[in-house]
Parts: C-alpha cells; sequence; structure tokens
C-alpha cells in the first residue's frame, strides 16, 4: 500500500475511534495531537489542549504523586505503561479510564514522544464495586494470569508456581518441575542473569533481569524477571519470590518500528484492543455477501485465538465458518450509511463475546477496535444470576427480608413484608419502615439503627412489628452490611424473624417453673457443697411436715439417718468435683420422727447444688412385698431367656416339682418338659420365640421323683426375656377328665331322645304324605279304570302337592342337620331385603306395619341367595304369628366387629359379620321356650299350623354359612332374631334374572349323556327324559360300571350321577376319576341328600352342579342345556 493512502487510513482510523481517547505527547510530555474520541471523553477540543501538559487530566492526588512522570518513565523502560484510575474531564468530573501509555521512535530508534490509548470504563468500574467479590476475585485472576508467578527456596529449587505461570510457560503437570532449579530454565548469558537474580535475593534486595526462555513446549519468549526475598521472622530471607512477566509481543514491538509510517502501525500493533481493517465483498448484484480482512494486530491474534496470517487476505466467513450473519450486515450498514456502530455480540463458534466499535473508512473500507469481554460478560452473567439467585431465596424465606441502601435508607423488601404489614415499598421505603413499629420500641430501634450504620456493626434487636390487622409481634431484627474490597459500606441486608410465641413461651416458661418448685410432688431443694440448705420448695412440708424457714439455713446432716451420713457426705464430694449424681438415695427424718427414703438426682452449678428427690419410701416397701410375693406364691415363676435358658424360679416351682434353685437355673426350660409332651411344649415355645405370648398352654412337667405334673404357662416374651406363670392343675385335669367321660354319656342319652323326636316326627309328617300321594295315585288308577277321566287332574295335582311338601320337608330337615348343598355367592344383603320387601308385606299382612333399616355402607357376605331369602321369609312369618293383634315388624342389618368376648358369646371366631336381624312387637318368648327354638319339629303353634322346622332350618343354614343364630326375647316385650354372617372381601354377584319359562330345551345333534344311579325306577326316568328331549342316554346301575364307559372312547358330554353309589365308588369319586381322563366333564350330581363329605362340606369344583330330588322334567332339562352351553 503506497505510503500516503496508508497515512490517510491511519488518520482516519485516528479520528474515527471515538470510543477511544487517542493523545500523542512528545518527548517531554506535553500534548501535540488529541483525537475525537479524546473530545468526546476529556471534554476539550484538539485547540484548547494541544501544547498543555498531559496532567491535565489526571486528578490532583495523581498530579502530586507524579504519575505522569512515572507512565512515561515506565513506557520509556518497558515499552509499554498500563493502568486503571480515576482521571478528570474539562468540567472537573471525574471518570475511570482503562489506558496504556507507549512510546514512539524514529527508524533510527530516537525518541520521539508518547501515545496514550484511554477508554472511559466509568461504568463497569462502578459495577465492579458494586459487586465486589465476584469482581475482585475475577480481576485478580485476570490480573494474575499474564505473569509466571513461582516460589523458590534458597537453593533456588521450584516449590510453587502459580496457574497463570503454568499457562504461560506451557506446563501440564507442576509435579514434574517441583523442586527443579529455576536458574536451569535459562541457557547461557540468561543463565548467569538468573543465577544473579537470586544471589541478590538471598542477599535481601531485589533481582532483576531480562532475557529470553523457551517454554516446556519449545517455544521461545522473552520475560521481564524480578526476584524478591520472603522474610521469615528472624528478619531473613526464607524464601524467594520470582515474577516473571511475558514481554515477548513489546520486544517484538520494539524491534518493528523502522519508520515514521510504522509510527501510526505500531500504536495500533500495541493496543490491547483488537484491530480490524476491513473490507466489504459484494456479489455481482452489488449485494454484500461477505467482509474481507485487510489487516489485524497482535491483539486480534490474542483475543480470537487464530493466527495473524490465518487471517490475511481472507473473509470472515472463511476463518469463522459458520460466522453470525449480524458480523456481516453490520458492517454494511457502517460502510453504506458511513455511520459509526457500537456492538457487544458473541463469536459462536469460539464461543467469545467482544464488545467495540465499527466505524467506516473510504469506499469499502471500515476499521474496527474491539476488546473480548467473555470473562466480563461471565462475571456479569454470574452477578446476574447472584442477584436473582438471592432475590429468589429471598421471596422463599419464610422470614421477612429487607435491604437498604449504605446510609440506612431501606429500598427492597421481599413479599413476606409486604404480607405480614399490609405495606407497600412507598409507605415502608426510606425510613417508613419506624410506622409498623411498636411506639414503645421505636426509640430504642432508632438509636440502634444510627449506632449500627456509624459503626458497621451488625444491627441485632428485638421490637415489635405491627401486622396488617393492627396486631404487633415481637420480631428478632438483624441486618449485615455488605462491603466491596476497599471494605466501603455498600448496602445493608436485613431479616425480620417472628419470636412472638417463643417471647410468650419464655414468659411462660418462667412462670411454670415457679409453678413446677411451688406444686410439684417432688423434694426440691439448693445446697452448697458443705450441705447448708439455701431454699427448698413447699413439698418439705407436705412430705417431711418442715416448713421451709425450718430448714433453710441449716445443715442436711441435721435430718439425715445416721447411718447414711457416710455416704451422703460422700455425694457431695462427688458433687464438689463437678460430677452429676443419678438415683443417689438416703432417708429424711420428718417432723413427726419417722423417715421418708428419696430418690435424688443433683447438679452442681457454680457453688450451688440443685437437687430433685422423689419420695420412694412405698415403693421400697411395695418391693418388699413383690419379694415376699415371689417367695410365698403357690403359682410356679419362672423368668427364662428368649431361648429358654432358665435365669430365675421362685420357691413353688421347687415345691411342685422338686427341683432346686441350683438344679433348675442355667438348665433349658425343655429338659423339664415330659419326654411326651416336649412336642407340645417345642410348639410353645417357637410361638414365645415370634413375639407372641401364650396363655393357659398346658405341658406335662416331670419331676424330680420321676412323677408327672400338669402345668398350665401363661407366659409373656418381653425382650428378649421371658416371664412364665405355671399353675399346677394335674388334680383339676383329672377331675375334668373325669367329668367329660359323664358329659359324654349325657350328651348321648340326649343325643338318642333328640333321634327319637326327630323319627317320631319324620314318620308322623311322612306318613300324611304317603297317604296324600298314595291315595290320590289309586284314586287316578280306578277312575282311569272305571273311565272317568274328568276327574284325573285333580287327582294328579293332589299326587304332586304332597310330593312337593315331602321334598320341602326333606330340604328342611337338610338344612336343620347342615347337609344340604349350597350355592354360595357374594351377596349384598340391604338389595336382597329391599327386593323382598312387597312379599313381605303381603305375606305378614296390613295389620303389621313393616320396617326395613339397612345400614349405610353394608359388608358383603358369601351365602346361598336363595337360602338367606328363605330364612328371612320364616323369621317374618314366626314374627307375625307371634302379633296376633297386629304390630310392629323391623328387619335391620349392621357390620360387627366381633372381639374375642364377643365372638365366644355367640360360639364363632373373633372377625367381621354382616348381622340380619328381625324383631317384633309380639309376646315373647321365655328362656325355657328359647333353650329349645332350634330343636327339630319342637312348635308352640296350635297342631296343624307349623312344622316345627323352620327355626331348625334357619340354624342349619346358619352353621352351614360359617355363621350363627340368636333369639333375643323377654316375655311380653318382644322378640328379635339375629343372623351373623361372615363377612366377604370383594363385590356382591349381580342376582339372576331369569325369565318365564317357554319350551323345554331340545339336545344338539350326538349329545350324549351318561346316567348313573342304583336306583332302576330313577335310571329309567331319568334316561326318558332324556331321550324325549333329543339327547342319546347311557345307563350304568353303579360306579365301576359309569367309569367303565367314561374310561372308553364312547362320547360322553354330560355325566350324571347319583351321590351314594353301590359298588365301592360314591358319585363323587366317579366324577374325580372321569376328570383324569376326561378333564373338561360336566357333572351334574342328582341326590335326595349331599353329603359334606363328599361334596367338599358343600362347596363344589367348577363345572360341578347340583339338582335335589325330586325334580321336574323343564328343571332337569334346563339344568342339562346350561351346563352344556358352557362347555
Amino acid at each position: 500500500m503506497p505510503h500516503a493512502e496508508r497515512s490517510r487510513q491511519y488518520r482516519a482510523i485516528f479520528e474515527s475511534a471515538i470510543d477511544f481517547a487517542i493523545i500523542a505527547l512528545d518527548d517531554a510530555g506535553l500534548i501535540t495531537d488529541w483525537n475525537s474520541g479524546a473530545e468526546q471523553i476529556l471534554g476539550w477540543v484538539a485547540d484548547e489542549i494541544c501544547g498543555q501538559p498531559a496532567d491535565r487530566f489526571f486528578t490532583p492526588e495523581d498530579r502530586e504523586a507524579d504519575r505522569p512522570a512515572i507512565e512515561m518513565d515506565t513506557a520509556l523502560a518497558d515499552g509499554r505503561a498500563s493502568d486503571e484510575r480515576w482521571h478528570v474531564k474539562k468540567d472537573g468530573t471525574r471518570f475511570w479510564a482503562s489506558g496504556e501509555m507507549m512510546p514512539l521512535r524514529a527508524e533510527d530508534g530516537t525518541h520521539l514522544g508518547y501515545v496514550k490509548i484511554m477508554r472511559d470504563r466509568t461504568a463497569q468500574h462502578e459495577a465492579a464495586i458494586a459487586h465486589s467479590a465476584d469482581t475482585e476475585f475475577l480481576r485478580s485472576v485476570l490480573a494474575s494470569s499474564g505473569d509466571c508467578i513461582k516460589v523458590l527456596d534458597l537453593n533456588a529449587n521450584l516449590v510453587f508456581m502459580s496457574e497463570g505461570g503454568q499457562r504461560v510457560m506451557e506446563i501440564d503437570d507442576f509435579n514434574t518441575v517441583r523442586g527443579c532449579p529455576w536458574p536451569s530454565f535459562w541457557e547461557g548469558e540468561g543463565n548467569a542473569l538468573a543465577q544473579a537474580a537470586v544471589d541478590e535475593a538471598r542477599a535481601g534486595r531485589t533481582g532483576h533481569f531480562r532475557g529470553p526462555a523457551v517454554t516446556f513446549k519449545g517455544n521461545p519468549r522473552w520475560w521481564d524477571v524480578q526476584v524478591t526475598p520472603i522474610f521469615g521472622e528472624n528478619g531473613k530471607p526464607e524464601k524467594l519470590l520470582s515474577i516473571s512477566r511475558d514481554i515477548t509481543e513489546t520486544k517484538l514491538a520494539d524491534e518493528a518500528l523502522h519508520d515514521n509510517e510504522q509510527r501510526w502501525h505500531d500504536m495500533f500493533d500495541r493496543l490491547a484492543e483488537g484491530f480490524i481493517l476491513g473490507e466489504l465483498v459484494r456479489d455481482e448484484s452489488r449485494q454484500v455477501t461477505d467482509w474481507r480482512y485487510l489487516d489485524v494486530n497482535p491483539a486480534w491474534s490474542e483475543l480470537v485465538g487464530v493466527p495473524i496470517e490465518a487471517a490475511e487476505g481472507k473473509t470472515i466467513r472463511q476463518v469463522f465458518p459458520g460466522i453470525e450473519e449480524e458480523w456481516i450486515s453490520e458492517m454494511a450498514a457502517v460502510v453504506e450509511l458511513r455511520d459509526s456502530v457500537t456492538f457487544t455480540r458473541q463469536v459462536g463458534s469460539i464461543d467469545r463475546w467482544y464488545e467495540g466499535r465499527a466505524f467506516p473508512l473510504e469506499g469499502d473500507r471500515f476499521a474496527i477496535l474491539f476488546l473480548e469481554v467473555t470473562a466480563r460478560r461471565a462475571a456479569e452473567e454470574r452477578i446476574r444470576l447472584s442477584e436473582m439467585e438471592f432475590r429468589t431465596f429471598a421471596q422463599a424465606m419464610p422470614n421477612q427480608v429487607w435491604a437498604a441502601t449504605a446510609d440506612g435508607k431501606l429500598n427492597w423488601f421481599n413479599e413476606q413484608v409486604y404480607a405480614y404489614s399490609g405495606g407497600s415499598l412507598e409507605s415502608l421505603s426510606g425510613d417508613g419502615w419506624a410506622t409498623i413499629v411498636h411506639p414503645e420500641d421505636r426509640p430504642t430501634a432508632g438509636e440502634r439503627w444510627a449506632a449500627s450504620l456509624a459503626t458497621g456493626d451488625t444491627y441485632d434487636i428485638e421490637f415489635r412489628i405491627r401486622s396488617a390487622d393492627g396486631q404487633y409481634r415481637w420480631h428478632l431484627v438483624r441486618a449485615v452490611s455488605i462491603r466491596d474490597q476497599d471494605g466501603t459500606i455498600k448496602r445493608w441486608i436485613g431479616t425480620n424473624t417472628d419470636i412472638d410465641d417463643q417471647k410468650r413461651l419464655e414468659t411462660e416458661s418462667v412462670e411454670d417453673r415457679d409453678r413446677l418448685w411451688t406444686l410439684s410432688q417432688d423434694l426440691m431443694l439448693v445446697c452448697d457443697f458443705d450441705g447448708r440448705i439455701t431454699a427448698i420448695n413447699p413439698t418439705a412440708d407436705r412430705v417431711l411436715g418442715w416448713q421451709a424457714d425450718d430448714l433453710i439455713g441449716e445443715n442436711l446432716t441435721d435430718y439425715l439417718h445416721p447411718d447414711d451420713l457416710p455416704s451422703t457426705a460422700a455425694e457431695l464430694g462427688k458433687l464438689g468435683t463437678g460430677a452429676t449424681t443419678f438415683a443417689f438415695e438416703n432417708r429424711y427424718r420428718a417432723k413427726d420422727g419417722s423417715y421418708r427414703i428419696f430418690n435424688w438426682s443433683a447438679v452442681p452449678s457454680l457453688d450451688r447444688v440443685h437437687a430433685v428427690g422423689r419420695d420412694v419410701t412405698l415403693e421400697r416397701s411395695l418391693e418388699k412385698d413383690r419379694e415376699r410375693i415371689w417367695t410365698l406364691s403357690p403359682v410356679l415363676k419362672v423368668v427364662a431367656s428368649i431361648d429358654g435358658r432358665i435365669t430365675a424360679v421362685n420357691p413353688a416351682w421347687t415345691i411342685a416339682l422338686g427341683w432346686s434353685e441350683d438344679e433348675t437355673i442355667g438348665h433349658n426350660v425343655m429338659e423339664f418338659v415330659a419326654p411326651e409332651d416336649r412336642e407340645v411344649g417345642a410348639a410353645g415355645m417357637e410361638q414365645l420365640a415370634a413375639g407372641k405370648p401364650v396363655i393357659e398352654y398346658e405341658n406335662v412337667f416331670a419331676t424330680k421323683d420321676g412323677g408327672r405334673r400338669r402345668i398350665a404357662w401363661t407366659t409373656v416374651p418381653e425382650g428378649s426375656t421371658l416371664y412364665g406363670f405355671g399353675r399346677d392343675i394335674t388334680t383339676e385335669s383329672e377331675a375334668a377328665a373325669a367329668l367329660a367321660s359323664s358329659e359324654d354319656a349325657l350328651r348321648q342319652s340326649q343325643k338318642m331322645e333328640a333321634v327319637g323326636q326327630l323319627t317320631g316326627g319324620i314318620a308322623h309328617d311322612f306318613n300324611n304324605l304317603l297317604t296324600g300321594i298314595s291315595g290320590n295315585l289309586e284314586m287316578l288308577q280306578i277312575r282311569i279304570q272305571q273311565g272317568r277321566m274328568a276327574d284325573v287332574d285333580r287327582y294328579v295335582t293332589g299326587a304332586q302337592g304332597a310330593a312337593r311338601r315331602a321334598a320341602a320337608l326333606t330340604h328342611r330337615l337338610l338344612a336343620f342337620s347342615r347337609r344340604q348343598t349350597l350355592a354360595p355367592q357374594a351377596t349384598a344383603v340391604n338389595p336382597l331385603v329391599s327386593g323382598m320387601q312387597d312379599l313381605i308385606s303381603r305375606t305378614v299382612g296390613p295389620a303389621v306395619n313393616v320396617e326395613f333399616i339397612g345400614a349405610g355402607g353394608l359388608w358383603n357376605t358369601l351365602v346361598d341367595q336363595s337360602q338367606l331369602e328363605n330364612a328371612l321369609l320364616n323369621l317374618c312369618i314366626n314374627a307375625r304369628d307371634a302379633m296376633p293383634d297386629g304390630g310392629k315388624l323391623t328387619i335391620e342389618t349392621g357390620n360387627r366387629w366381633l372381639d374375642r368376648q364377643a365372638a365366644a358369646e355367640r360360639d364363632l371366631p373373633p372377625g367381621q359379620y354382616v348381622s340380619l336381624c328381625v324383631s317384633d312387637t309380639g309376646t315373647g318368648m321365655p328362656a325355657s321356650v328359647i333353650a329349645k327354638a332350634f330343636d327339630p319339629f319342637f312348635t308352640t303353634k296350635p297342631i296343624g299350623q307349623g312344622t316345627g322346622l323352620g327355626l331348625s332350618m334357619i340354624y342349619g343354614f346358619a352353621r352351614q354359612s360359617n355363621g350363627q343364630v340368636r333369639i333375643y326375647s323377654e316375655v311380653g316385650d318382644g322378640t328379635m332374631v339375629c343372623l351373623y354372617l361372615p363377612r366377604f372381601i370383594g363385590k356382591a354377584d349381580s342376582p339372576d334374572v331369569s325369565g318365564e319359562p317357554s319350551s323345554v330345551p331340545r339336545a344338539d345333534q350326538g349329545e350324549t349323556v351318561l346316567v348313573v344311579d342304583d336306583e332302576p325306577t330313577v335310571r329309567m326316568l331319568v334316561s326318558e327324559i332324556l331321550e324325549d328331549l333329543g339327547y342319546t342316554a347311557i345307563e350304568a346301575s353303579d360306579g365301576p360300571a359309569g367309569l367303565k364307559v367314561l374310561q372308553s372312547d364312547v362320547r360322553i358330554d354330560l355325566l350324571i350321577t347319583d351321590v351314594g353309589l353301590p359298588g365301592g365308588m360314591n358319585g363323587r369319586q366317579v366324577a374325580d376319576a372321569a376328570r383324569l381322563a376326561r378333564p373338561d366333564m360336566k357333572v351334574l350330581f342328582i341326590t335326595g341328600y349331599a353329603e359334606n363329605a363328599v361334596l367338599s362340606h358343600g362347596h363344589l369344583d367348577p363345572g360341578m352342579h347340583v339338582l335335589t330330588k325330586p325334580f321336574t322334567m323343564e328343571g332337569l332339562a334346563t339344568r342339562i342345556r346350561d351346563l352344556l352351553s358352557t362347555a
């Protein structure tokens, strides 16, 4: 580039850099040139200031300290003088400037003058002060990052190197050089200079030199080195401090200065700010698409981390692929609008932030001066986040939080302050906070606040603050000062903590202590270490009969039992050494001359002893009584470990079993159990080991003389110890066995009597029913022979009615004997009762008022719904019959949780039950009638009005359903009968909804049914019914014959079998054997009664069903069709 053109460009850059004050000085320090940036920052125009000394814009204190001259000397000596300090504008105001001064030389090295470049950093400086902690830390890191700081021992071996030093020396791990001689880092003349600097420092002086040395990665650098002593407490050098500054760039810049043109270029090369001379790149349509680097200074390379040669002639897109479009569009706007622009922007690809100014030059050229502000941005972000975190934390705190300026004016409050006080920022700011302080507390609060502001001490005070509802509450108010690095207070942060409840508790605590002293049942006293009583509570009067005035000033020893004097004196001696007394006992003389025993706890405090004594006279007496009970009790008492090892027995053990205490203790309790009963004993020990007590657990123990004693034990585990209490029931057991034998004989007699009554009743009823059946059939035969067919239906209907009554009678008998087969379902009782209300009302008639009280949230139960309906209807009919003149009938349900006692009263296991009770206002029953009410055929109704099987059937149904039925009645006051049915956990089944029967269902093609029954008539009838319905019927007369068919290849879709069969196999066994070969076989049992053992106690496996004889053809056909349709 021609000399004249380059000079014009540099002059244009000089004038356009308005963010930088660029000042040229001659060698005497007089101002020779002054750019527009200097005019804007300092206020003087060039004509006013040129020819004036540079100290015009230095502060008076810096002029007095001759800072301008020092700065010029430093620049001349070191090649550059950097500073950050306050400077003065034309109008007298101060601003904080960051600047550098550098010497200007001619080609031959002649010193021509200086150039000083400054930038107004007042806002940044004030922001840094406001956040002193983070900024000071950041400034320290940045200030130290360019120097290599080392600590040497007196032999010049390396002891420490700063992180910045490791970075500039390119050392990855300091441990690799720790202990190495530092002068060895220098070669040739540099080694001698380093050793000389060390010698100077060892002598207590400062050593200084400059020289070249390579980094650990072989990169040559120039260093400015200073070595100073670190003095110990004896005033002699103890270690050495070496600080090496990298002056490579300065050295290179000094060597590069060669002519006047280079004067300007050198100025930009030495700028701490990065410099770019750029030119727009346009496409064919003159649209700006990029810009090219024409020139950059070394600071550019340092700030962007790219070598200069990598940018020369390249475009910004080439140097930084993916560069943000704003870097191009903004430079285009600078050139095209001919206007400077200030920017703060990031280069994302290198993750660095820059701040600078771009200004236009001739044509499409422009210049940029900039600094990297990544660290500052990070610091500002940390400051912003810190401030945000503080505000978030302060808002989240339950305490009231506030802030104030350095002079104590409150200017910020968290939401808790506003919520509590009802105030606003305007009403509380400044000194407005005082308006919500209690008037009595306001003067002290203000005085203490003023004192803290004056001294900087923590503000710590308690006073009352008014809430939004006008109430005052006590608060602990604390505030601490926030200072900058100079120790200047910048602001205050305070909190208000509500302690009103605590203050009240403190007041109440004092009152409680006074009440405790006065009302305590324990004896409380204070004495000195000689035993002289100084205070005693009123319990002394209540327990000992002495008034406080009788005892205060007296010595404890005057009231002690003579035998307790030595031990009490020893205990006082221990208290005098600072030890604490626990559970010390002695006896005190009461006013009536008797002695009371006290158990003491005492603590020493300064020159006093504070003691609390509990009167244990009665307890010690009871302990003696317990000892006598242990000794004299006839109950065997044993203490053992959890594994049965005996640790103590009372004398009753020896009396009952003959084993002495010495022969027992240490042995296992199982050693004393009779061999034939040890299995039972082991089961009890397992239960105890699981932590469960055993109650009245009987064991046979062997006596020492070889005899046997039966002991009923109640044993309780407590931790790892067993406490056993044994009652010798040998005589009782023998008497009980004799009594049981007598009772068995009595029960057998009663049973035979009941069987006789049952047989007579059955015979009577069945004779009547059989007369009806046989008579009607004989008349039917006669009329058919006579050809008189008109009366046939009447005799058929009569025979069928008698047959149905006979079937009902057998069902009732089976229910009483609990041998009927049930079809239990999960049942919701309330809906079942509600569905029967109309039927019950019609049955009992209009003279009886029926009321149903259904419990809310009633549990479900598992019962046969039809049997439950039948039982309820029978109970309602009985209630109606008990009220011949009408009355009230109440049906009530409820949830019942029966504990051990309630369950035992009802002969049930403890647990949860659903109750269904029917009560009437009728005649009631005497106890003698209630005792026989469940007996079969027992009735109090007139002859012909009752069978005596209703309640017996209900009783059998309840017991077979694992429940119970109880009668509660008083003569003249009515009767209540309650069913108790076990709770079922689960949803209730939906009730079956059956329509009216239509036609009898027919068989599908080829369906085959095997019929097994030992009664030929039944077998014939069932087969004929099946064949009439289209089924193929195969007959077998006993179990083995039926099983043979089932084990063949014949198609069998359904097995119909009687339960009681001859031939060694019953119907259930046939069904089970059939399912081995045909697992999905459907089974229908037809029986006059169903044995529980055969039918799994009334409950059938899936796919098995029961049809009770007698049955109708329609009923049989429907059941068969239902079974086969679910296959």
